[in-house]
């Protein structure tokens, strides 16, 4: 499912910052300084009654990490609606970053125009693998979503 902001309502999402700021500050009162990623499971009914279940952090970047970071370092302001994931296609096998870029065209996020829907990045793999990792980013989530899962395919050919 790749990488993308919680869908969930604001009193769940508000209970999970909650619960990770106890947990962050306990962390960092035992002498933690760095990264870190929470996991919690909502039980029952998060339109109403729910109970958040810490399960465990990861004291490292996770699979999250860097999508999230880059779009906060690439996008100015809030972060946008997004969905980050790899992208791995036989039809990639082969094909230089410069040529996907070109393929792409103006749909790649522009960091000075602040325009564009597409952020690569850890293209290492593409020429071998036919893989990378890839952020669209949208007006609304739905908007990401689709970016990701039927433009950037068209617009590479695949």
């Amino acid at each position: 499912m790749g990488s993308r902001p919680s869908g969930l309502p604001d009193a769940v999402n508000q209970t999970i910052s909650e619960t990770s700021g106890q947990i962050a500050a306990a962390l960092q009162y035992l002498g933690y300084v760095g990264r870190c990623s929470f996991d919690h499971l909502v039980l029952g009914d998060p339109t109403g009654d729910f109970t958040i279940r810490f399960t465990e952090c990861n004291g490292r970047w996770g699979g999250t990490s860097t999508p999230m970071q880059l779009i906060d370092r690439v996008v100015t302001g809030p972060r946008p609606p997004y969905r980050a994931q790899d992208l791995q296609h036989e039809g990639l096998v082969d094909l230089t970053f410069a040529e996907i870029l070109s393929r792409v065209g103006s749909q790649v996020f522009d960091h000075r125009a602040q325009r564009g829907r597409f952020i690569f990045y850890n293209v290492g793999p593409l020429p071998l693998h036919g893989k990378l990792d890839v952020a669209a980013i949208g007006a609304t989530q739905a908007e990401a979503e689709e970016a990701l899962l039927v433009d950037l395919p068209r617009a590479l050919g695949l």
